[in-house]
């Protein structure tokens, strides 16, 4: 969960599914939530471990949203 307070007012959104897996990805790791100056637009930027037979991988994902 993502909670951002905003005077006095607390907002908390669900951000993803721990209980879907998905093949070849390992773990997921928030490394930075953004929120924009307008208190209205957030940005996660996550981590994605990938394994494969090579070896590991590390990817980034950038994952935007509007709070209510």
């Amino acid at each position: 969960e993502i909670s951002v307070t905003t005077n006095g007012s607390k907002t908390t959104i669900k951000a993803g599914n721990p209980t879907i897996k998905r093949l070849g990805v390992a773990n997921y790791t928030i490394r930075e939530i953004i929120v924009a100056p307008d208190g209205k637009t957030g940005v996660v930027l996550i981590e994605k471990l990938e394994k494969n037979e090579h070896g590991s991988t590390i990817r980034y994902m950038v994952e935007t949203y509007r709070l209510p």
